[in-house]
Formats: structure tokens, C-alpha cells, sequence
């Protein structure tokens, strides 16, 4: 696959688990309250 294509690939990856993990902090910060 293109370099650009695997690069757009990538980051729309990232992105994904970057909004997993905030959702995933998100609900352990309320189960500690």
C-alpha cells in the first residue's frame, strides 16, 4: 500500500483508540468516586 495511504490508515487508527482510551478513563475516574 502507499506510504499516504498507510499514514491516513494510521492516524484514523490512533485517533480511534485515542477516543477508547479517554472513554476508558472516563468511566474508571467514576468508578473510584
Amino acid at each position: 500500500m502507499p506510504k499516504e495511504q498507510e499514514i491516513a490508515l494510521l492516524e484514523e487508527r490512533a485517533w480511534l483508540l485515542e477516543a477508547d482510551l479517554d472513554s476508558i478513563r472516563k468511566r474508571l475516574e467514576e468508578l473510584k468516586k
